[in-house]
């Protein structure tokens, strides 16, 4: 935990300045986590806390990593473990509905997670990774991360499997009462 804040404080490639807004995020973050491990180490562990904590670690490491495409592929592994739900098929899509939907359908947000998605394809498939914006895209799993701090703050329950597709059926069926085809 203390790594991953050191990340922030560092200021590495992350536009936060620590001014009232940010402080306020960070603090936000330290009480979710302290909430997640304190939760690992009692009775009441499940396995999306573990999940959610290994996903930072893989963050974490993107950072640490000598090799722009090590960073690239820890990045990718954080992602699909903060937003994967443990989804097998077409897992890149599930990905991009979720962030569509938790960043309010930010087009440019989908188009930077494709492009690192499809890096990520380069160093798996040919050796080498394709053209992307991994400090945006840093900035993208921070964003996340964050809502997904706010979402367990308004009482979702992290410890359903698919607790952010749920979410999003949730949100859809009562107010535009119909469900998404979540991929």
């Amino acid at each position: 935990m203390s790594r991953f804040f050191d990340t922030f404080k560092l200021n590495i490639t992350i536009p936060l300045n620590f001014n009232k807004k940010d402080r306020k995020k960070v603090l936000e973050i330290s009480k979710f986590m302290d909430k997640i491990y304190s939760l690992l180490y009692s009775s009441k562990e499940n396995n999306n806390h573990y999940i959610i904590r290994r996903s930072l670690g893989y963050f974490v490491r993107s950072y640490q990593t000598e090799y722009y495409a090590d960073s690239v592929l820890f990045l990718c592994i954080a992602f699909e473990m903060l937003l994967g739900e443990k989804i097998s098929e077409n897992i890149e899509a599930h990905i991009v509905n979720i962030i569509l939907f938790l960043k309010k359908g930010n087009e440019n947000d989908k188009k930077e997670f494709k492009n690192l998605y499809s890096s990520r394809s380069g160093v798996a498939h040919e050796g080498d990774p394709r053209k992307c914006d991994i400090q945006y895209c840093r900035y993208l799993y921070f964003e996340i991360f964050y809502k997904i701090v706010k979402l367990e703050q308004k009482g979702v329950d992290l410890s359903k499997k698919s607790y952010l597709s749920e979410y999003i059926n949730n949100v859809f069926t009562s107010k535009l009462k119909f469900i998404p085809d979540i991929k």
